[in-house]
């Protein structure tokens, strides 16, 4: 185990900082995720149906949701280090998505892609080859899936 001991200053400016980004990523995976734990089984049942119907009506949605909820390695263009420390908003962070060209998030997806999670390994299978990722613009697609 790791023990790190940083200031309040350095804390605010790292990885570590409050990220809007991160939490609205997490729910986005623990909704995609089946067999929620019991104690937010009711929540889990109540937002999954819109969940449901943006993957339904969006095959780029449905195939970014299945990867980030099915790998080891968040892909570097859903998890960008907060640009503003403990004053962060989640418009901060959707603007900083926006910036990345196609080339850098179709990398950043290629990656987080050859690291399916084993327990969720069948599911993500079918989100291994990119062949979801259609279009361009895929950074603006992102932010407003977020």
């Amino acid at each position: 185990m790791a023990v790190l001991h940083l200031s309040p200053l350095a804390l605010a400016h790292s990885r570590f900082a409050l990220s809007p980004l991160a939490e609205t990523l997490g729910t986005v995976i623990a909704l995609a995720r089946p067999g929620p734990a019991p104690w937010f089984a009711a929540w889990h049942a109540r937002h999954l149906p819109a969940l449901a119907a943006v993957g339904a009506a969006d095959p780029f949605a449905r195939g970014l949701i299945g990867l980030v909820s099915s790998t080891t390695w968040l892909p570097r263009c859903v998890a960008i280090p907060p640009p503003n420390g403990l004053r962060t908003s989640l418009a901060d962070e959707l603007a900083a998505v926006r910036t990345l060209p196609d080339a850098a998030f179709r990398a950043a997806l290629e990656t987080s892609a050859a690291h399916p999670h084993p327990r969720h390994a069948a599911r993500h299978h079918r989100h291994r080859d990119l062949s979801w990722l259609t279009g361009h613009a895929w950074a603006d697609r992102t932010a407003d899936l977020l």
